[in-house]
């Protein structure tokens, strides 16, 4: 499987997520900070022709609170990009892999 993001949405996570399910796209900004708890939360970014990204643990919090968090989009059947900072947002979803370790994936809409 390539790293690089063929379509969004995302139906597969790239290795080492490969064995992740989809639990819900379209998460809440209140259900990703729930999330962003988790001590082994992994964040990965995904944007169409680009590599996907897995943030680094220790950079995530930022990350997440600075430039995820003011764009998070939950109306899937209408994107406004003119709605977010710099005309783009992300989609958030939750994934759980087999061993029980979850990952927020962050899709790039723009």
């Amino acid at each position: 499987m390539t790293n690089q993001t063929i379509q969004i949405p995302v139906e597969r996570l790239p290795h080492p997520f490969a064995d992740a399910h989809l639990v819900l796209r379209g998460i809440s900004l209140l259900r990703a900070k729930e999330l962003i708890k988790i001590p082994e939360l992994n964040i990965v970014l995904a944007n169409v022709g680009f590599d996907f990204e897995i943030v680094d643990l220790t950079n995530r919090y930022g990350i997440f609170k600075n430039e995820i968090s003011p764009r998070i989009c939950t109306d899937l059947e209408r994107i406004e990009l003119s709605q977010y900072p710099g005309n783009y947002c992300y989609v958030l979803s939750e994934w759980l892999c087999k061993n029980g370790s979850f990952t927020l994936l962050a899709e790039v809409h723009h």
